[in-house]
């Protein structure tokens, strides 16, 4: 397999299984009103597309920054969602 049938193929998984947990983040939300699984939804739009428009608008030497404040973004709301989601087992 050559690099652009790789990264063809890599490119599509991620955006099918973006897509499988956006259908089930927002389904778990109307069917059970839980939010856990929106944080996570918005962690993944953080590193994704966010994270993509952020570099391409940044000068390459500050890039790293990029990188830095989009993955503390997203550790910020997994542990948001794993709060959420010990207290909504108690309610």
């Amino acid at each position: 397999m050559e690099n652009n049938e790789l990264k063809t193929l890599l490119t599509l998984a991620n955006y099918f299984l973006g897509a499988l947990i956006f259908i089930f983040s927002i389904g778990f939300y109307f069917k059970n009103k839980s939010l856990a699984p929106l944080f996570i939804l918005l962690a993944i739009i953080v590193v994704g597309p966010v994270e993509n428009l952020l570099m391409k608008m940044a000068p390459p030497k500050d890039r790293w920054k990029v990188d830095q404040l989009t993955s503390l973004g997203m550790l910020v709301l997994l542990l948001t969602a794993v709060f959420q989601s010990q207290n909504e087992q108690y309610i």
